[in-house]
């Protein structure tokens, strides 16, 4: 991808899964998180406004706390381990991004922050956000307020934070890292899968019939949410027709999926790196076969 495209993209957001940023035991692996946050400051001193959607306090909360990796949580755990891990994480990303003289907030949000559709937030939530955007030195970072947020106040996993995010401050480009490299038509330990470098949601033939099946371990995300968000993030509003007559569609946008350990992943997917995850577009001008993909585009299920 030439230089001009990639100037183009001016806000962007990355989501870092419980899995992707973990280690064996359950802890941050600076293996993951080092890299991450350098790349994360050489976007910020390259002008970009950068929101980092983390996962992973209820996971770093649970092994802290001496809770079984298997243990079925209840809700009260949950926000226990939640508020444990949150200490944690903030604490790490706060060191290992000290060291480009970047500093971090955060920020902890609730489904019931956000209006229908995410398109009339709370205004006394979004709008310190904006304001740490746009700081030269501040990368803002996200996760859902697990510690006091309910089962019915929850959202479904931090790839719909993502996306609601993502909306909210319009940005050009999600970045979802996960613990693996891309969309593949079925689970990736399957032989005869095989990974699909570009999904456009108006060509049918690109993501019809992927088997998306399965969760994480330790998240609660799996690839079908990841496309779902993405679908959102890029073609309409939740709930609604997507596409067809459609004014708060943004073409240009793109959302990126991929594995978190691959060596400079963000870098490596900002520059064109077909090699590297899955892109994921709604672009009919991509798809030459006139209006009629916009139905098509309505009708993505999961």
């Amino acid at each position: 991808m030439n230089q001009a495209i990639d100037q183009q993209r001016k806000t962007i957001v990355v989501k870092i899964g419980t899995e992707a940023l973990s280690n064996a035991q359950g802890l941050p692996d600076l293996t993951v998180l080092a890299p991450l946050t350098q790349q994360l400051s050489a976007l910020k001193k390259e002008g970009k406004a950068v929101v980092l959607v983390t996962s992973g306090a209820v996971g770093v909360g649970r092994h802290l706390l001496g809770w079984d990796k298997a243990k079925k949580l209840t809700l009260r755990e949950r926000q226990v381990a939640s508020k444990r891990g949150q200490v944690e994480l903030m604490s790490l990303y706060g060191d290992l991004l000290r060291y480009d003289d970047i500093g971090v907030t955060q920020s902890l949000f609730e489904r019931s922050h956000f209006g229908r559709g995410d398109i009339s937030p709370k205004e006394d939530v979004a709008a310190p956000l904006f304001v740490e955007i746009g700081m030269p030195n501040i990368i803002p970072i996200i996760n859902e307020n697990d510690g006091a947020a309910t089962t019915e106040l929850r959202f479904t996993d931090n790839d719909q934070l993502a996306k609601h995010v993502a909306r909210l401050i319009q940005a050009d480009t999600l970045i979802v890292l996960s613990n693996v490299d891309g969309v593949y038509t079925t689970n990736p330990s399957d032989p005869a899968a095989r990974k699909i470098n570009t999904i456009n949601f108006c060509d049918p033939s690109s993501w019809q019939g992927i088997n998306t099946d399965g969760t994480s371990s330790s998240g609660l995300g799996g690839m079908k949410g990841k496309i779902k968000s993405a679908h959102c993030f890029l073609c309409g509003r939740e709930g609604e027709r997507l596409c067809d007559s459609a004014p708060w569609a943004h073409w240009e946008r793109e959302v990126f999926i991929a594995s978190s350990r691959t060596p400079n992943v963000i870098t490596r997917l900002l520059a064109g790196d077909e090699g590297v995850g899955t892109r994921l577009v709604c672009r009919p001008q991509e798809y030459k076969v006139g209006t009629g993909c916009f139905v098509t585009c309505a009708k993505t299920n999961g």
